[in-house]
């Protein structure tokens, strides 16, 4: 999730750095209204897309690892570490209190403009609502909103209901609905806030113009936003817009033999971020069984990188036995030749931890080995993907406190279950230390290489 997460944020990022390098300062404005609609939505659906153009049929042969075991007594640890245990949970609990802060701040605002309340009528097809709470002039929906004072004598402007009408009749109110509930959603994505105000702002510019088409007489006009500049509800399109530099800009910006050529530009700019922000589809021939030894890390006799690496981690460990005598060092050191040799990875813990924690995590390690159904993963491409498989065994043989850190999320969702399989036909057996059950957490690294 949190690729797709930061290819939309990426995404979305570009599209609006190309709207302000190249299209913000163009009198493309209807054109520009849709461009930065469709890139919101071309930035979030994306990364779900498979790209059809770009597929590869993968002859999975998996070879799996399941590494040696750490062992940890947890006791208070677990509510010491609870934090780290449940990061996800804490950063789904701020995500979710903010979306519902946001939510409900735009329910807040919505309620707030549907409780105007005031004189009703119909001018020039555009329902005109009055109210001298209203010190401005806005619109929202099918509305416009003006201050009844200055209605009944005479002072507001002919323009400022054009304005408003504009606003009405491009329905500009359902692009602030909806870049407002992505903004509510995705509120972590800092371009968004970037993205509403660029829509405000050509909202504003396609009104001026609808308005100048009316009336053509651009000083005047201007002379008539500076003297109604006020502040109003957000949600709402005022008259009196305050980024008043930027309009009166576009209001003299005239088009040049350049201006429609940057929208055809445009196509192969979306074309080049759908092949590298869209899903690659690749096809994996599946296994019909499973591998007989899913701990097998030798193919035809030959070590492999994977193999290699274990050779390495292992020695490191072996290393660190320094505080152990010479025949206890050439012990391990011999099981571990073993293990290289057999391919059959073993023990090398310190014993006095544990009465059982030996011949058991070994038993639990050959379980979960068993239960692992590779078919099940989805490579999307050759080569070597890791995860590290943590777990509690209270005192009563429960598993608890699953935690899975791997890139491939079918890799880590089937180790889970791998996992969870083990306590089917009810709890295990709890590790001991002097015959007495103890908490214990068991961290193991989990690899898998696709040839």
């Amino acid at each position: 999730m949190i690729p797709i997460l930061l290819k939309s944020i990426l995404c979305s990022g570009i599209l609006l750095g190309i709207y302000h390098v190249f299209l913000s300062n163009e009198k493309l404005l209807k054109f520009n209204r849709w461009y930065l609609i469709f890139s919101i939505v071309f930035s979030y659906t994306i990364p779900w897309i498979s790209n059809p153009w770009n597929q590869e049929v993968i002859d999975t042969q998996p070879v799996l690892i399941i590494g040696n075991p750490t062992l940890q007594t947890v006791k208070a640890n677990i509510s010491q570490n609870w934090i780290l245990e449940n990061v996800s949970n804490i950063i789904l609990v701020i995500y979710l209190v903010v979306t519902v802060f946001l939510l409900l701040k735009a329910i807040i605002l919505l309620t707030k403009i549907s409780q105007i309340k005031g004189k009703r009528f119909v001018y020039d097809n555009a329902t005109i609502c009055l109210n001298n709470d209203i010190k401005g002039s806005f619109s929202f929906w099918n509305t416009i909103y003006l201050n009844q004072t200055n209605w009944e004598n005479g002072k507001i402007d002919e323009r400022i209901i054009l304005h408003e009408k504009a606003h009405l009749q491009q329905k500009h109110s359902w692009d602030i609905l909806f870049v407002e509930l992505v903004k509510i959603i995705s509120w972590f994505n800092p371009f968004v806030f970037a993205y509403k105000k660029a829509i405000i702002n050509n909202h504003e510019f396609l009104a001026d113009n609808f308005v100048l088409h009316k009336t053509p007489q651009i000083q005047s006009y201007q002379h008539l936003i500076l003297n109604e500049i006020e502040n109003n509800l957000q949600l709402t399109h005022s008259f009196n817009f305050n980024n008043t530099k930027k309009r009166f800009i576009m209001m003299t910006t005239a088009k040049t033999k350049w201006t429609y050529a940057k929208q055809f530009a445009i196509v192969p700019v979306i074309t080049l971020l759908f092949m590298g922000f869209s899903q690659q589809t690749k096809a994996q021939e599946k296994q019909k069984t499973k591998p007989k030894s899913t701990t097998k890390t030798m193919v035809d006799g030959k070590k492999n990188s994977l193999s290699k690496q274990l050779i390495k981690n292992n020695t490191s460990v072996v290393k660190k036995k320094t505080e152990k005598t010479a025949e206890t060092e050439n012990i391990i050191k011999e099981e571990v030749l073993q293990k290289l040799d057999t391919v059959n990875v073993k023990m090398v813990v310190d014993y006095d931890l544990s009465d059982n924690f030996k011949e058991y995590s070994m038993e639990i390690r050959k379980k979960l080995s068993s239960n692992f159904n590779t078919s099940a993963i989805e490579p999307l491409e050759k080569g070597i993907f890791k995860a590290n498989l943590s777990f509690v065994l209270d005192t009563k043989g429960n598993i608890t406190f699953i935690k899975v850190d791997g890139t491939n999320e079918s890799f880590n969702n089937e180790a889970k279950k791998s996992l969870l399989k083990l306590t089917e036909n009810g709890s295990l057996q709890p590790i001991t230390k002097n015959g007495i059950p103890i908490n214990y957490r068991f961290s193991m690294p989990i690899t898998i290489q696709f040839d």
